[in-house]
């Protein structure tokens, strides 16, 4: 069974490329998610057992403090890690799980079968207090059997997130991409990847879809809104958005983990947008070194867009 966090997109994208794995390996997997993890998951495997479980339902506002509003969604936080667990105690015994696969949700593990929790994450790079956040976190990455680690085992993508000492087995799984690079004709001109936490995600994707349509670029958007227009791509498969990327010659998205994962896989000429406030977001930005990928800050791209898509 496999489970991931319900935070932007990217964490039910490369559980989809362990999923590959997995199936094309003979076993019978459970993809217990919220009910958008479960749409975009069908889309590759319709196939799949499926379960509806409840998301941690976070929010971000670059406009606010992100201390404030982490401390403030908590309790909300812990409440979710101490009910999931009952969650995936009783769909162990449903359906007689071997093993679960647990992305970043540190309360999803049952005591009837083997736990693996999938992390890049075991120091995050908070500004102050990451000591105890680092603690606190090792604490729940330690009730697992294994922790995996989607980075190399030399040159590590995400620098020291992960150098943290643990009571269990930790393995570098090496990078997780569900797509292939292929030589396409590059007719689009840009194409926007909108995800992340709400309200962030929207904001996003409405900054950038006014600078877009003010240009003759041929573009198109990537994004979770039940916008009506042809330029839009509602939650596309993992084959579609492969497609997409391979065809276009800008790609501008949030600088999530899994997004550079992908975006370098597939070779894509990328500009990175930190998530203000998302602070892992902000310390890949300092610290990838990448030939295809560029790191700016939303305000100065959205100044010097015409330079930058140049």
């Amino acid at each position: 069974m496999i489970a991931p966090l319900d935070w932007g997109m990217g964490h039910v994208t490369r559980s989809l490329a362990l999923i590959k794995d997995l199936v094309a390996n003979g076993n019978e997997l459970v993809f217990a998610g919220t009910k958008e993890q479960i749409q975009i998951a069908k889309q590759d495997y319709p196939d799949l057992t499926y379960e509806l479980i409840a998301g941690y339902d976070i929010t971000l506002d670059s406009a606010k403090s992100t201390y404030w509003q982490m401390i403030t969604q908590s309790a909300k936080m812990q409440k979710s890690i101490k009910q999931e667990e009952e969650v995936a105690q009783s769909l162990a015994l449903k359906y007689g799980i071997d093993i679960i696969i647990s992305d970043n949700r540190y309360g999803f593990k049952s005591s009837k079968c083997e736990n693996i929790i999938l992390t890049h994450q075991l120091s995050p790079p908070v500004p102050t207090l990451r000591k105890a956040v680092r603690a606190q976190v090792v604490k729940w990455v330690n009730k697992f059997d294994f922790c995996w680690v989607p980075d190399h085992e030399s040159n590590p993508i995400c620098g020291d997130l992960n150098q943290v000492e643990l009571k269990i087995p930790k393995l570098k799984i090496g990078p997780l991409s569900r797509m292939n690079f292929e030589e396409l004709t590059k007719d689009i001109d840009v194409l926007l990847i909108s995800s992340g936490p709400e309200p962030e995600r929207s904001k996003f994707e409405k900054a950038f879809l006014v600078k877009l349509k003010s240009t003759d670029l041929l573009f198109k958007v990537v994004g979770q809104s039940a916008i009506k227009e042809d330029f839009y791509v509602n939650n596309p498969s993992g084959k579609e958005l492969e497609k997409l990327i391979n065809s276009s010659k800008k790609v501008i998205s949030r600088a999530g983990y899994t997004a550079i994962m992908e975006l370098t896989k597939l070779k894509a000429a990328a500009i990175l947008v930190p998530t203000k406030g998302q602070y892992e977001q902000e310390f890949l930005a300092s610290h990838v070194k990448n030939d295809f990928l560029v790191f700016v800050s939303e305000k100065t791209l959205l100044e010097n867009f015409t330079s930058f898509i140049d």
